[in-house]
């Protein structure tokens, strides 16, 4: 499985400037090894989805 993400889009404007960047990367993972992982890593994950902005602004992540 080859999960993807991307951060800072800003649709066809490229040249916006209050989003001066855009990031994106990928992983390929197999769904045991990543279930493994999360749960070693965030024990008390509750979302089906990991997200960036969510773990932000808990000081324990």
């Amino acid at each position: 499985m080859f999960a993807i993400d991307e951060s800072g889009y800003t649709g066809y404007d490229l040249l916006n400037k209050s989003q001066q960047w855009q990031g994106a990367c990928a992983i390929n993972i197999d769904d045991d090894d990543a279930r493994h992982l999360i749960k070693q890593h965030f024990p008390r994950l509750q979302a089906s989805e990991l997200k960036f902005s969510s773990f932000k602004r808990r000081d324990g992540n």
